[in-house]
């Protein structure tokens, strides 16, 4: 069976109202930026920090051509689009009570990178703005059409795959704390990982966050190695320890 055989085979065998939804999902997640940190050639660690902020709420939707989605896959799939949206209304809203936090967040980001990264940055945001938040809102209206005429047995299964992306929703935007502080330090690591690797110890890694971030939010230097243990970020050469004399 050739490759467009199969994907004809597995969208038939879909339900139709679960075909209609993905095709939706598919147009509105085409307005979606991608994310243009990992330019170049990144070493392992940003690679794995860039999966841990970012692979958990970004599923593809052209998971369709890969399987026959059923109703749960379809809440799931739905399910972690929310979850950007999500962290985009709490973003905006967090931005509008404490704005001198994400200054100096921006402030940081333009020290640690090129003008043209930063312009990067700024278009990723006024993107999701401007035309995926409200391209996913209008889905979430029909989405909502769409339910009313389920059968329950379709419903239930549906409402089981986007429960198991509630369980991951953001953090509370009124804590002190939002977003996280290693959720911070982490977003400027992908960012700066240029500058991070030609760190040669932790101490100056340190120092730098320490510098970029203020120490409040960094922490002392034994909580910096275990986030390098985590995602496998070493510094200087290895080499065969010195024989004693």
């Amino acid at each position: 069976m050739d490759k467009q055989a199969e994907q004809n085979q597995k969208e038939s065998s879909m339900e139709p109202w679960v075909h209609d939804l993905l095709e939706k999902l598919m147009i509105v997640d085409q307005k979606r930026p991608e994310f243009p940190f990992l330019e170049g050639d990144p070493p392992l660690w940003a690679k794995k920090v860039c999966m841990d902020l970012f692979t958990p709420h970004f599923v593809k939707t052209k998971l369709k051509w890969e399987m026959s989605v059923t109703p749960q896959v379809l809440g799931e799939i739905i399910g972690n689009q929310s979850i950007i949206w999500v962290w985009v209304e709490l973003i905006r809203v967090a931005i509008r009570k404490d704005p001198k936090k994400y200054n100096q967040i921006a402030e940081v980001l333009k020290r640690q990178t090129n003008p043209k990264q930063f312009k990067q940055l700024a278009d990723l945001w006024r993107q999701f703005i401007d035309q995926w938040r409200p391209a996913f809102r209008g889905f979430l209206k029909e989405l909502a059409a769409e339910l009313l005429e389920l059968e329950m047995e379709q419903w239930l299964a549906f409402g089981e795959g986007v429960s198991q992306m509630g369980k991951k929703l953001p953090d509370d935007p009124e804590s002190k704390d939002f977003p996280r502080t290693t959720t911070r330090i982490y977003f400027i690591m992908m960012v700066c990982w240029r500058a991070i690797e030609k760190f040669q110890t932790v101490h100056e890694f340190h120092e730098w966050l320490r510098k970029a971030c203020g120490s409040q939010i960094v922490g002392n230097q034994k909580r910096v190695e275990k986030m390098c243990q985590r995602i496998g970020l070493s510094f200087g050469k290895p080499g065969r320890p010195k024989k004693r004399k």
